[in-house]
């Protein structure tokens, strides 16, 4: 079935079946390019300046220029041009902003590459109140063989993970580091609760530091009841706790229910006071 939406091609409006990306394209050839995703309501934005940094941070490693179109104030333009054009301004959408070169084959710089850009709306998803985990073979890439702080568009090992996942029978997969410590999901970044301790891995844990991980670390420090941990820590650990949860801009917050064979309270008091306040937190701090 032919896509009939509209979306951003280097700043034109076209329909997303027409063909724009050259077979040639670096991006398509090796994966050369980066790009976020965020969440609109109904036309507002949580922390898209946030958003917007990292994608500038992930041009830099490349060596690209960040578009001046991309930055803040005329992001918000075009989004909200692409929004009405689909008519998703009065509804939660999905935007995902990519940024590739295009030019000659080869490893190598090129001074000064031809970059594009795309933006691309779609409604949001109605997801699901919670999810399962699997852990897989595949481990995540160690961040001094390719940075993890920010979204690069060859996204093999996550894909490869989700595959191991799904054919254990699990939504997602549990990631681990090459050292056998907890990281993240294909995903996700992720929290537990064991006691009145809550948990998270650290950023040596080779996971992507999520903004939405970002704030809720923020939101759990105001938790004077709970005590909150960051730090490296073995797959046993995680499988004693009394609840799990994921998050990340698009879904929020999403209680886990099973982890290989190990089943928790996804719908755990602790956590729904924490979805709670997020949520408030988030319609708090829309950008409009």
């Amino acid at each position: 079935m032919e896509d009939d939406r509209w979306v951003i091609y280097d700043g034109t409006l076209i329909r997303a079946s027409q063909p724009a990306v050259p077979v040639e394209s670096r991006g398509l050839m090796y994966g050369e390019g980066c790009f976020e995703t965020l969440r609109a309501y109904q036309g507002a934005f949580f922390k898209a300046g946030d958003h917007l940094e990292r994608l500038r941070q992930a041009a830099e490693f490349l060596d690209f220029s960040f578009p001046d179109i991309l930055k803040y104030n005329s992001f918000r333009q075009l989004s909200r041009k692409l929004l009405e054009k689909n008519n998703l301004s009065e509804v939660d959408a999905v935007i995902r902003l990519q940024l590739w070169s295009s030019g000659d084959r080869g490893y190598g710089l090129k001074s000064n590459p031809d970059l594009h850009y795309s933006m691309i709306a779609s409604r949001l998803p109605n997801y699901p109140t919670d999810t399962t985990l699997a852990t897989v073979e595949t481990r995540r890439i160690p961040s001094k063989s390719l940075p993890s702080h920010f979204k690069l568009t060859n996204n093999i090992n996550y894909i490869t993970a989700a595959r191991q996942a799904a054919k254990q029978g699990a939504n997602d997969a549990l990631m681990l580091t090459v050292d056998e410590k907890v990281s993240e999901t294909t995903i996700a970044n992720l929290f537990w609760l064991k006691g009145n301790t809550v948990y998270t891995p650290s950023k040596a844990c080779d996971l992507l530091p999520g903004i939405t991980r970002n704030s809720l670390i923020d939101l759990l420090l105001g938790f004077s009841s709970y005590e909150f941990k960051e730090g490296e820590y073995d797959l046993e650990q995680i499988y004693s706790a009394d609840s799990v949860w994921i998050c990340n801009s698009l879904r929020h917050i999403i209680g886990v229910s099973r982890i290989d064979d190990h089943s928790f309270d996804s719908d755990h008091d602790f956590l729904k006071q924490l979805k709670e306040t997020f949520e408030n937190h988030v319609q708090s701090k829309l950008e409009i």
